[in-house]
C-alpha cells in the first residue's frame, strides 16, 4: 500500500518530556482530523525516538488511508513475530508470578511458536492485523493433514493447536493490536476424543509392566534373552523411581517429577503454579495440580523408598533433581526414556509404535482398582478429580458391565 508519508511534530515540555503529535481521522466523530499525541519514553535515545515516530506514522497512514472512523486500534501495526514474542513474555511473567501453571505455559509457548513457524514459512512476517480467517483455516487444514512418524495427528492434538491460536488472538484483541479476531466461530475445532481401552495397560500387560518396575527397584534388570541389558533404565534410577511411584499412587507423571522434599515458601493453592511435596514424616503427598489441591496417604513400601532416598538428598529441593540444571527433570527427557522402556518391554504394535504413554500408567492403576471392586467415588478421590462425573467421563468405559447376564434377561417374563 503506497501512502503519503505522515507529517508529525515532537513537542518537549518544561520537564523535558517529549511528545509525538500528528493530525488524523483516527477516532474522529465529526469527519475532521484531530490532534493525536503520544508520550515518548524519557530514556529513549535518538534512534529509538525515530523508530517510535516511524511506527506511529505508519499506523496513522493506514488508518487515514482506509478512513476507519472509530477504529479500535490503540497501538501501531506490528509484525506477528514481535507480537508472539510479547505474548510469550507475558505468559512467562504470569507463570513467574504464580498466576498460571508450568504445563499451561509450556503448551501455550510450544503451540503458538508452531503456528508462527508455519505462518512465516507461508506468508512472511506480516503485520498481525492483516491476518485473516482464511489464514487460520489454512493452518487448521495443515495440522489436520500433517503427519508425525507416518501417522496423521489425533483430533486431540489438533484441538490443542487451534485452542492456543484462538487464545493468542483473543489476547491480541484485548491488547488492542487488532480490531477483531480472525479466529471466528466458523472455524471448527475438533471435539475432544475420549481414551479407549487400547490406551490402557490391562490384564497381562499391566501385570508385566508393574512386575518389571517393582522388581527393578531392588536389582538390575535384564532383557528376556538374559543378555540385552536395559542400560538406560539401569543407569537412571530417578526414572525407575518415578515410574514406581506412579504405579503405586496413580499420580500423573508431571506431579511426580515436581515432587519436593518439603513444602516451598510459595506453595499454596492461592496461586496457580503446580507443586507437590512430602510432609515431614512422609505420611502424605500434598499435590496442587490443575488448580486443585488434595493429598494422598503414602503406603508402607513407598514410605520405605522415600526414607532410603532421603539419605542422599543433600540440599536438593526436588526428590528427583537433575545435577545439571538443579531443577526437576524435564518432561521431554522423561518421555524419551518412557518410549525406550516400551520398546524394551516389547509393548509396541506391529508398526513399532508404543502401545502406551506415561499417562497410561494412571489408567492402568484405575483399571486394576476397578477389577478389585473399589468404588468409583474412592477412585475419584485418589485421582483428585473435582467431581465424580469427571472420573466417570474418563474411566466409565472400564467399568464391568456384565452384559452377558443382561442379555440373558431380555424378553424373560417373570
Amino acid at each position: 500500500m503506497k501512502t503519503k508519508k505522515k507529517r508529525h511534530s515532537i513537542y518537549t515540555d518544561k520537564n523535558g518530556y517529549k511528545t509525538y503529535q500528528t493530525w488524523t481521522w483516527f477516532k474522529s466523530k465529526d469527519g475532521k482530523k484531530r490532534k493525536q499525541p503520544h508520550r515518548i519514553p524519557k530514556d529513549y535515545n535518538k534512534s529509538e525516538i525515530t523508530k517510535f515516530c516511524k511506527e506511529w506514522d505508519e499506523f496513522y497512514n493506514e488508518v487515514d488511508y482506509k478512513h476507519l472512523q472509530g477504529n479500535p486500534y490503540q497501538k501501531p501495526p506490528i509484525p506477528i513475530s514481535k507480537i508472539v514474542k510479547e505474548y510469550i513474555d507475558a505468559e512467562t511473567k504470569k507463570y513467574e508470578l504464580g498466576d498460571t501453571a508450568e504445563s499451561t505455559l509450556r503448551i501455550n509457548r510450544e503451540n503458538i511458536n508452531l503456528f508462527l513457524r508455519w505462518f512465516l514459512s507461508n506468508h512472511n512476517d506480516r503485520n498481525v492485523d492483516t491476518i485473516t480467517q482464511k489464514d487460520i483455516e489454512d493452518y487448521r487444514t495443515h495440522r489436520r493433514l500433517h503427519k508425525h512418524n507416518g501417522e496423521r495427528l489425533s483430533d486431540n492434538t489438533v484441538r490443542i493447536n487451534l485452542r492456543v491460536v484462538r487464545t493468542f488472538f483473543n489476547w491480541c484483541l484485548k491488547k488492542k493490536y487488532i480490531p477483531f479476531s480472525p479466529f471466528t466461530d466458523d472455524i471448527d475445532i475438533p471435539s475432544y476424543s475420549r481414551r479407549t481401552d487400547e490406551e490402557t495397560p490391562l490384564g497381562k500387560n499391566w501385570d508385566k509392566l508393574y512386575t518389571f518396575i517393582e522388581k527393578s527397584i531392588s536389582y538390575k534388570t535384564q532383557g528376556t534373552d538374559g543378555e540385552a541389558r536395559f542400560e538406560k533404565f539401569n543407569d537412571n534410577d530417578w526414572f525407575k523411581y518415578v515410574i514406581y511411584i506412579m504405579c503405586n499412587t496413580g499420580m500423573r507423571p508431571g506431579e511426580v517429577r515436581i515432587l519436593k522434599w518439603k513444602k516451598g515458601k510459595r506453595d499454596n493453592p492461592n496461586q496457580r503454579k503446580s507443586y507437590a511435596y512430602l510432609d515431614k514424616d512422609f505420611e502424605n503427598i500434598h499435590i496442587f495440580f490443575k488448580a486443585h489441591y488434595s493429598f494422598i496417604p503414602i503406603k508402607r513400601d513407598l514410605k520405605k523408598l522415600f526414607f532410603e532416598l532421603a539419605k542422599s538428598k543433600g540440599n536438593n529441593t526436588y526428590i528427583f533433581q537433575s545435577p545439571i540444571t538443579d531443577k526437576h527433570y524435564d518432561k521431554s527427557i522423561f518421555n524419551k526414556m518412557f518410549r525406550q522402556l516400551m520398546v524394551n518391554l516389547n509393548m509396541v504394535d506391529e508398526d513399532g509404535k508404543n502401545l502406551y504413554t506415561p499417562h497410561s500408567i494412571r489408567h492402568g492403576v484405575v483399571s486394576n482398582l476397578m477389577k478389585q471392586n473399589v468404588g468409583l467415588g474412592q477412585i475419584s478421590r485418589l485421582l483428585r478429580h473435582t467431581s465424580i462425573r469427571t472420573t466417570m467421563d474418563i474411566y466409565g468405559h472400564l467399568l464391568p458391565t456384565d452384559l452377558e447376564n443382561v442379555m440373558e434377561k431380555i424378553g424373560v417374563i417373570k
